[in-house]
């Protein structure tokens, strides 16, 4: 009961929005006196010439955070004002890319680029799938985007787009969780290009314009479903709105071969694409997290930019939407400390992605007979038959740990 009791007090902490309910508005920061939460606004050290002063990190990297390290080193102690997750996301180019980029610069903050989907298909010792497809059956190769564009291999291969979406989601769902892990183990603010959130866009457009069947996409939300919940919501979303048109001049002048002339890149899917993002994505963002919108066309000067930014409220819930940076509002170190741990242990975070296989969706798996010859041909290998490092041929494995 005294638990219980020490969490309803915890709840009406100075600053919350329920406390605020009994409060003029206007007059609620004097009211709660100087107990109350600050405001604390985005600083750039670009404008302001001032290098954000940050705790020494925990050097993650080398030193996994544990359930043993938590009661030694708690997580808030590295936060400053920029401690923050800023997604950037957006149509296909509309310059995502170098806007998050730079915008890391501004707030010092560290920039997680959209992964690749080549990445998919290297395997730790670096070779390359793709490169065994001439040697497999149709149905067990390796389809990156570019390809897919293209639509000049196997109609079978082609068909297993919704096994490549899936990859190309986990890679995002593993950058973000990168991004957290950097934050909580350093204090220092990230701005990632195009979250997992927003992959639904492009698994939607598939599927509407018939590159993936029905099955495949409910098999592709379950997958989605089961992991993301696991996700802290991002602070603050900047949408890089174009209209088509724009888009498409855009396409056309970074010159991508499979997307200026392939056959699946079109107007339509273009225009599907931005439909899903302003009718399913943008309104779950706006639930949980700050959105802004800026199209492309007309941005304004940067510094009016980062002006805006500055002076947003990106730790306050509003009596509209109480939903509105939830995850960041835990009250207990503990809670902290172990979404820390969870965010550092990787095979906690792998195991979400085991799924029962999608029997009623069999474009979506390796069929058993293609995924015998892709076995035998990968025993043939030694860097692919044997994990990164423990290649008897290369090395000595015998005193591996």
């Amino acid at each position: 009961m005294a638990f219980r009791y020490q969490k309803l007090i915890l709840n009406f902490r100075p600053g919350c929005s329920r406390f605020r309910l009994l409060l003029d508005t206007g007059k609620a920061q004097s009211a709660v006196g100087a107990g109350a939460v600050q405001v604390a606004n985005l600083t750039s050290s670009q404008s302001h010439g001032n290098e954000i002063q940050r705790a020494k990190p925990w050097p993650y990297e080398t030193r996994r955070y544990n359930q043993y390290w938590q009661f030694i080193d708690h997580t808030r102690k590295r936060f400053n004002d920029n401690s923050k997750v800023i997604l950037v996301d957006g149509n296909v180019a509309t310059g995502k890319s170098e806007f998050a980029e730079k915008l890391a610069t501004e707030f010092d903050m560290k920039y997680f680029p959209d992964p690749l989907d080549s990445m998919i298909y290297l395997s730790d010792s670096g070779i390359d799938y793709r490169d065994l497809n001439e040697r497999l059956p149709p149905g067990a190769r390796s389809l990156d985007i570019a390809t897919f564009h293209m639509q000049d291999v196997h109609p079978t291969t082609l068909k297993t787009i919704g096994r490549t979406q899936l990859a190309i989601y986990r890679h995002r769902f593993l950058n973000y969780v990168n991004a957290l892990e950097h934050l909580l183990n350093t204090g220092q603010g990230v701005v990632i290009e195009r979250g997992p959130w927003s992959d639904l866009a492009f698994a939607d457009t598939l599927r509407k314009l018939g590159y993936m069947t029905g099955n495949g996409y409910r098999y592709y939300q379950q997958w989605r479903d089961n992991t993301i919940c696991e996700l802290w919501k991002p602070h603050l979303v900047l949408y890089l709105d174009a209209p088509v048109s724009d888009v498409r001049q855009r396409i056309n002048t970074r010159g991508r071969p499979s997307e200026v002339k392939g056959k699946v890149v079109t107007d339509k899917y273009l225009q599907t694409v931005e439909d899903a993002y302003k009718k399913m994505v943008l309104p779950n963002y706006s639930k949980y997290s700050m959105v802004l919108k800026y199209d492309v066309a007309d941005l304004p000067d940067w510094e009016i930019i980062v002006e805006e930014l500055e002076s947003l409220d990106l730790d306050t819930q509003t009596l509209e939407n109480e939903e509105r940076f939830q995850d960041w509002m835990k009250t207990r170190e503990d809670d902290w400390n172990h979404y820390r741990c969870l965010m550092s242990s990787k095979w906690q975070i792998e195991n979400l992605f085991q799924m029962p296989a999608p029997w009623d969706a069999p474009e979506m798996m390796v069929s058993g007979e293609d995924l015998k010859e892709f076995i035998l041909l990968v025993d043939s290998i030694p860097d692919l038959k044997f994990a990164a490092g423990y290649n008897p041929e290369k090395a000595n494995v015998l005193l591996k740990f």
